[in-house]
């Protein structure tokens, strides 16, 4: 589809006038069908016969910890007012976009936390293990 195409008002319930031109663009056979498969959880390859002018509405729920690149250059990806993933390839012809989803700052802070908890508790029991051995040669001298 083109950027005209999506859609430009936040849905209101049973009000589907906003989605219109975005539901018309998928019905759209002029548009290239693109495949779309998952390699892993957290990435994904979508191929297909683009014009620079075209977007990818992907069916995945926009999360800032999605990363997309084609030819190995980060390209735009943001989320629309579905929610849903929007990505900007700027391709002409055959092209190839993965998505890679690092979790975000968000992501990066939770493994931080994670880590740092970990080593904590494992420094924890290292501790109180050497305190109670060090009590117990205390008594038996």
């Amino acid at each position: 589809m083109r950027l005209s195409d999506q859609v430009q008002l936040t849905p209101v319930a049973y009000d589907t006038t906003a989605i219109q031109p975005y539901l018309a663009a998928l019905e759209d056979a002029s548009f290239p069908a693109a495949d779309f498969r998952w390699r892993a959880p957290d990435d994904a390859v979508i191929t297909a016969d683009l014009k620079p002018d075209h977007i990818l509405s992907v069916q995945i729920t926009w999360d800032k910890g999605w990363k997309a690149y084609t030819g190995g250059r980060r390209v735009h990806a943001w989320g629309d007012k579905l929610g849903q993933m929007v990505v900007e390839p700027q391709c002409s012809g055959p092209c190839t976009v993965e998505l890679k989803y690092d979790g975000g700052t968000e992501g990066i802070y939770a493994r931080a936390i994670h880590r740092f908890a970990l080593a904590g508790g494992g420094l924890w029991i290292l501790v109180v293990i050497l305190w109670r051995r060090r009590s117990d040669l205390a008594t038996t001298n």
